[in-house]
């Protein structure tokens, strides 16, 4: 199921990458579960890449 990334609050936004400034491995987690396009467009592709 995709992640509605318009439906998340800033809040919710900044949270997420925070966490995945600390922990890598919840980008890798993201694009398993939602896709890279979605990783890409919630971390910006420097998380990403």
């Amino acid at each position: 199921m995709p992640l509605a990334l318009e439906a998340l609050t800033r809040e919710q936004v900044i949270d997420w990458r925070l966490r995945a400034q600390h922990d890598h491995q919840v980008v890798l987690d993201h694009i398993g579960w939602y896709g890279e396009l979605s990783a890409r467009r919630l971390f910006t592709s420097v998380f990403v890449d």
